[in-house]
């Protein structure tokens, strides 16, 4: 049974968040707690799967109380519910809250976000592995891109084109800007995965104040990442990733998820090599050495891998669950029921035809296709085609550097 703290410093709200979902006691093992004191008091006693605060508490406020969960019980889901959703709120909880809900929220609502927190659970099983993720607030950005967003919005003519051009090429950026537009705290009747929307919809003004008041978008340094992963080689095939995908669903909304998905697609390789370098170092190297994918490396060594953790923080931080799971599965796409060819389809296939034009380069970069689950789904055919498309993209990413 999963365990859920509620915290409010208002007895009437505990009183009405208890009475709202009394049908979940069969579910979840409930705690309703007055302040932020006596939740600190209860935590450093036992665990909590999930946590749910307001932010606006005396003594000890949410924001404090978040980042002190992220210091003693980092595994557990850290949620903001706040009936006060000003920038302030936004900026204080966004190093330390992995997703956040605006009150007044129906009992539906808050039950679909703690379960989906719950599911995501499912994803990584190791409970070091997700204590160290849960420590995580920002991913690492190329450094260059950081300063390069900062020159642009200094620009007083500055375009959301403009800042959307230098999100868009850098994964750890995308995922943090998607995790902070699709929060409940701007109330979008839809979630957003194209970065242009999401910029469009904040406005330059937040996304000025995001990025200078708490550096959301974490500049790593470069030297102490760059013996674990290159950054401009992950991002280059991002990218070049995300273009193929694009082609492959070109037509309307779709064609964003896709484009979206597949920047995503390795933002587990981020993670780790901020949080657990050993563990990708030496599933390189074993890679490398055995002359197999890394992602079969990861598994063999270390009984997960970089897709399965980029797809955990995502769901803790609320992204699409479509994005999810093509981050998820993007190695394995037979292991979901599909019948037909869509996001992790796309991403898959995008995913692949990248990494063989880049093993032409010499790159160690071993992805095979699935081609029994692309005739599962009567497409396999149109595989010829889509290497073509790959090329033209490609040579277009060259002719541009």
């Amino acid at each position: 049974m999963k365990r859920i703290m509620f915290v409010d410093d208002e007895q009437n709200v505990l009183d009405g968040l208890r009475a709202s979902l009394r049908r979940q006691r069969k579910q979840w093992d409930m705690l309703f707690v007055a302040g932020g004191e006596a939740a600190i008091e209860l935590l450093d006693q036992s665990s909590f799967d999930v946590v749910v605060t307001d932010m606006r508490m005396p003594v000890i406020d949410g924001a404090t109380l978040l980042r002190r969960i992220q210091e003693i019980r980092p595994e557990t889901v850290r949620i903001v519910l706040s009936g006060h959703a000003e920038e302030e709120t936004v900026l204080r909880s966004l190093p330390v809250a992995h997703q956040f809900l605006s009150k007044p929220c129906d009992a539906s609502t808050l039950q679909n976000v703690i379960d989906r927190a719950c599911n995501v659970q499912s994803l990584l099983e190791l409970p070091e592995v997700r204590a160290r993720i849960g420590q995580l607030d920002a991913l690492p950005s190329l450094p260059e891109n950081y300063q390069q967003l900062n020159m642009v919005l200094a620009q007083p003519n500055a375009t959301f084109r403009d800042v959307a051009a230098v999100v868009e090429g850098d994964i750890g950026m995308s995922a943090k800007l998607l995790q902070i537009v699709n929060s409940a705290f701007f109330g979008l009747s839809r979630r957003l995965t194209n970065v242009g929307d999401a910029i469009s919809y904040l406005g330059l003004n937040l996304i000025k104040n995001l990025v200078l008041s708490i550096e959301v978008f974490g500049s790593y340094d470069a030297s102490s990442l760059a013996a674990v992963v290159s950054l401009k080689q992950l991002t280059r095939h991002s990218l070049l990733t995300a273009r193929i995908a694009r082609r492959l669903l070109p037509e309307g909304e779709v064609s964003k998820d896709a484009f979206a998905a597949a920047v995503l697609h390795d933002v587990g390789k981020l993670i780790l090599a901020a949080n657990l370098p050993e563990v990708i170092t030496q599933s390189v190297q074993f890679a490398e050495s055995e002359g197999i994918p890394l992602y079969e490396a990861e598994h063999q060594l270390h009984g997960f891998g970089h897709s399965e953790v980029g797809a955990y923080l995502l769901g803790r931080w609320g992204l699409p669950y479509p994005v999810i799971e093509a981050v998820a599965y993007h190695h394995a796409p037979a292991c979901v029921n599909q019948s037909r060819f869509d996001l992790l389809s796309a991403v898959h296939v995008a995913n692949a035809l990248a990494s063989e034009l880049e093993q032409d380069r010499g790159e160690h970069c071993i992805h095979e296709i699935d081609e029994e689950y692309l005739e599962q789904l009567e497409v396999l055919d149109q595989l010829p085609e889509w290497r073509k498309l790959a090329e033209a993209e490609a040579d277009a990413d060259d002719a541009e550097l």
